[in-house]
Parts: C-alpha cells; structure tokens; sequence
C-alpha cells in the first residue's frame, strides 16, 4: 500500500539498521488516496457506518491507538486522553505521549483500560454522530470477539436504519505465523458465525484484513516466525484462501510500508506507522462504502477441508510451496 521513503539518496543501499535508524515518512504506493488529517474527516467517514470492529493482536491495537489519535486530532496524547476520561480505572501515565505511547510500559496500562469496551460517536465526534467504534482483543481461545460483546444480540443489520459494520481484523503472530491455523480459528470462526452471515446477506457488512508485516530482523534472530520471509509466505496463502472464501474482503498489504520503519522492541511500530495505517484504512472504508462492496459469502457453512483442498489445487506442481507447508512456514 505504501513505501518508506527518506532524503538520503544512499538509502537503498544501507543496512537493515540504518533503515530502522532513519526517521522516515511513507507515501501511498501507485494510487491517489490523499491523507486525512483532520478529526472532521475521521467523523464523516466512521458515521457511515453503525458498527467499528478493529480485530486482533497487540499490532491492530496500535492501529487502534492511532485511531483514536486521530478522532481527537491529537497525536500528542489524544489516545490515551480519549481512554482516560472514558474509563477512569487505572489512568494511563502522563509519560505516555508520542512515540512513548506505544512501548511496552504504556501498553500494560492500556490492556484492562479500555481494550473491549466501546467509544459511541458521540464521544468521539460530538451529539450529531450516531456509530460505535471498539477493539476486540482477540485470541484462538476466546471464543468469537466479533460479537461476544455482552450486549445480548444488540446488532441486528436487518434494521432498515442500520448503515453497516466495518471489520478491520489482524492476526498470525499468537500462532506463530501458520497461515491456516489462523484461517480455520479466526476467519471462519467470523465467517461461520449467524450474527456475521446474517450482516453479510442483508449486503452490511465491509471487511479489511491487514496482512502480516515485516519485522525487525533483530526480531527474527529470536523469533523465526516473525521473519520478512515467514511474512510474505503468510500473505500469500491467506490471500488464496481469502479470494477463495469470499468476494469484496480487501487484504491491505503493509509489507513495504512496515520494512524498515521504526520500532519501540522490533515488533511494534512507532507513532507514523500506526498512524498513516489508521488513516489509510478510514480511506478504504470510505470507498469501499461508496462503491457498495459488501462482503459476499458463499451459501452455507465453510469448511477448512475444502479451503485446503482448493489450495492444494492452486499450488499443485509447486514443491516449494509443498516443503513450506511441510515446515510450518505457512
């Protein structure tokens, strides 16, 4: 979706380090979406919709953050303001701005804060708005985040006012970057699910999935699954199974945007990251809902063995392919 860019002319040819070193800015890559980067637009385009799920690790909270960042105009501290005169159990720590916001420290404060609970509209945009926006922390035990919110089947997308519901889901790094254990435990754990189906036949629901990113190689010295490797292997396959599954689910690839950025632990990114992800997927959204691409779902249930047969079919003649699934790099 993007690259990093930098002044240096020799930047292409330094290391990994010295790419992480550099501050960098990042533009759009082969398109003309512009960057938002006013709280009003941020608001025009969430109030299309009645529902905001953003989905999965501690990365797509990040992204999270930056929303909320982004809702309040503040990229400052204008997440954790927001969560502080919000939930007033266990206030975030002043020393959390800026890039502070997203280390290690910060985020355990974050976690029993806020994290699953809902922000309406009116909170973030004023009296007018009428949406709710949430994280739903998410792991393969928790059963189904998307609506085990506790509000007793509160969505019904079949409400003639109902305007839609957004999903921008994330997943892999808690199962090791094995592509189809987080197909078979999140993708069709949604997919499968009647709330979910029930969205997408009355043509409500729009879903963005963002791909694996590109690590720190300094991660990947200790963690091989989260090597730049692992990552383009992952967003390969998922996308087949996805393009399988499905029709009108957008993939974000984050691949060039995240490779060489900077990080608080060579997982998660800095501030810019984060933010241009929460502001160029608000753009996406916004013409996915313009153009009426709902998510489409094939009649009844699906089933993980004929996701795999039809992938097996794709690759068929491919051993490299082979030898990867025999390995568990994808």
């Amino acid at each position: 979706v993007s690259e990093k860019t930098n002044a240096s002319s020799s930047y292409y040819n330094t290391t990994w380090q010295k790419e992480e070193d550099n501050p960098s800015f990042f533009l759009p890559a082969n398109c003309s979406i512009n960057l938002y980067s006013d709280a009003t637009d941020f608001c025009l385009i969430a109030n299309q919709f009645s529902h905001i799920f953003v989905l999965g690790d501690s990365l797509q909270r990040h992204t999270f953050q930056a929303m909320l960042m982004g809702f309040s105009a503040n990229l400052f501290n204008g997440s954790n303001a927001l969560i502080n005169a919000t939930f007033s159990e266990s206030p975030i720590p002043p020393d959390c701005f800026c890039d502070g916001s997203f280390q290690n420290h910060c985020r355990e404060f974050m976690k029993p804060n806020g994290w699953g609970e809902e922000f309406s509209g009116q909170e973030l945009c004023g009296a007018e708005a009428d949406f709710k926006l949430a994280f739903r922390p998410q792991t393969p035990y928790d059963g189904n985040p998307l609506f085990d919110f506790g509000h007793n089947g509160e969505i019904d997308c079949a409400q003639p006012d109902y305007k839609g519901m957004l999903v921008l889901a994330n997943g892999g790094l808690h199962l090791k970057s094995r592509a189809h254990e987080v197909f078979q435990k999140f993708i069709l754990n949604w997919f499968n699910h009647p709330g979910f189906r029930r969205c997408a036949d009355n043509q409500q629901m729009y879903f963005i999935w963002n791909s694996y990113h590109a690590h720190s190689p300094s991660n990947a010295a200790k963690y091989k699954f989260q090597s730049r490797e692992r990552a383009l292997y992952f967003n390969a396959f998922f996308k087949g199974m996805l393009d399988f599954v499905a029709t009108d689910v957008i993939q974000v690839d984050w691949f060039n945007l995240s490779k060489g950025a900077q990080t608080t632990d060579g997982l998660h990114f800095k501030t810019n990251v984060n933010w241009y992800k929460a502001a160029y997927l608000l753009q996406i959204a916004n013409h996915m809902k313009n153009e009426r691409r709902f998510q489409k779902l094939p009649m009844g249930n699906i089933s993980m063995i004929g996701v795999l047969t039809r992938q097996e079919q794709s690759i068929n003649g491919h051993r490299s392919a082979k030898i990867r699934v025999d390995a568990g790099l994808i």
